[in-house]
């Protein structure tokens, strides 16, 4: 597994570089024609304008989920409408923390989302 070969830390450490084993897999992955889309790169301040916020929908629709990081990473994979719920929604979510799936409110992701992107076979 990727998280293996470089496990999550709860610090920063900007001394701390890859093996060459995850070095290795990492050119492995590049050379196996995926490309990364950036709906939204990474900002110090987390917030999706509206035509992010769209673009996530659009490519969820499409097939595709959507790589998402706030505190931590999720996966969104699917979303529902709902005027009840804050924000309009929910997006259905394979959640980095508790490993589990999990719903968050389409408010949520407007206003704690950081980097959005989508990755494509090419």
């Amino acid at each position: 597994r990727s998280s293996d070969l470089m496990p999550y830390r709860r610090r920063f450490n900007p001394e701390l570089e890859p093996s060459e084993t995850a070095l290795g897999r990492a050119k492995e992955l590049r050379e196996a024609g995926l490309e990364i889309h950036w709906i939204n790169p990474l900002r110090p301040r987390h917030r999706l304008n509206d035509e992010k916020f769209a673009e996530i929908k659009r490519v969820l629709a499409a097939g595709w989920p959507v790589g998402a990081g706030s505190g931590h990473s999720r996966l969104l994979v699917g979303y529902r409408d709902d005027p009840e719920q804050p924000g309009g929604g929910v997006f259905f979510t394979k959640d980095s923390a508790p490993g589990a799936y999990r719903e968050v409110t389409y408010e949520f992701v407007k206003t704690a989302v950081g980097d959005v992107f989508w990755i494509e076979a090419v």
